[in-house]
């Protein structure tokens, strides 16, 4: 994680801001072989509650400018975004417009970074790394939703195990199973871990899916091949046992 901002939302909610490299599921890797899908580093944006600090979404619709580009707009019950970093400038001034039936409310602050070329291969070609320095609230007219920020991993890359999110899927099976499982998730990974035990639409669960860089699955037996068709099916790296009819499957009889 980069950045936690407190934010407090005066006029119906209060929310953190949590600010990291962007990816679901597992982080993105680059080797001789293996490129990641962009090599733009992006940082990762997350609404947490102030008081609690739990994750939360924004009951607003939410826009985000950088510099005059408007980079999101509109985001309706939102509860994370990511934004890319500048790397030919050292400051990124960053607006969040919250808008309701109340009326408009916006946070901006500057990001202070360093840039670094990062070369891995010619076929990788060269991303920028960053190093964050600093953050800097601007002053309002009006009562700011951010009311303060903490950086907590100033660096953002796309290597680094600080910079990645772990999706795991529990909203079916044994449910003291799945207690378990969050529990060690929790411990292992902190924040990191992001369970998901609740049913949700095909159209949001898909969306899910399709911003995860890798899966894995360490399954014993098959199972779990929705998944894992739909992660191929979207071009995302799969790891699974060898030992398995699924691999088996995957591997020798479509080629994979």
């Amino acid at each position: 994680m980069n950045i936690i901002s407190r934010m407090k939302y005066r006029i119906r909610h209060s929310f953190v801001l949590l600010v990291s490299l962007a990816g679901l599921f597992f982080m993105s890797s680059c080797s001789n072989n293996d490129c990641p899908l962009s090599n733009i580093v992006r940082c990762y944006y997350r609404f947490y509650h102030s008081g609690t600090g739990q994750p939360a979404s924004c009951p607003d619709t939410v826009s985000v400018c950088i510099h005059d580009s408007i980079l999101l707009n509109k985001i309706v019950n939102g509860n994370s975004f990511n934004l890319p970093m500048s790397y030919s400038e050292e400051e990124d001034t960053i607006h969040i417009l919250f808008e309701n039936s109340a009326g408009r409310t916006i946070s901006s602050f500057i990001l202070s970074h360093s840039n670094f070329p990062h070369y891995e291969s010619l076929e990788c070609g060269t991303s920028f790394f960053h190093k964050i320095s600093g953050v800097t609230l601007l002053p309002s007219s009006t009562p700011s939703p951010i009311d303060s920020i903490v950086i907590s991993q100033p660096d953002v890359n796309y290597n680094k195990n600080e910079n990645i999110r772990i999706i795991c899927p529990l909203s079916y099976g044994n449910k003291d199973y799945a207690s378990e499982v969050i529990a060690c998730g929790k411990k292992i990974f902190g924040d990191k871990f992001e369970p998901l035990t609740d049913y949700m639409a095909k159209e949001e669960y898909f969306k899910i899916l399709s911003d995860c860089k890798i899966g894995i699955f360490n399954n014993d037996r098959q199972q779990a091949m929705g998944n894992i068709n739909a992660l191929l099916a979207m071009g995302v790296k799969v790891y699974m046992k060898s030992n398995t009819s699924m691999w088996n499957m995957y591997k020798n009889e479509k080629g994979y």
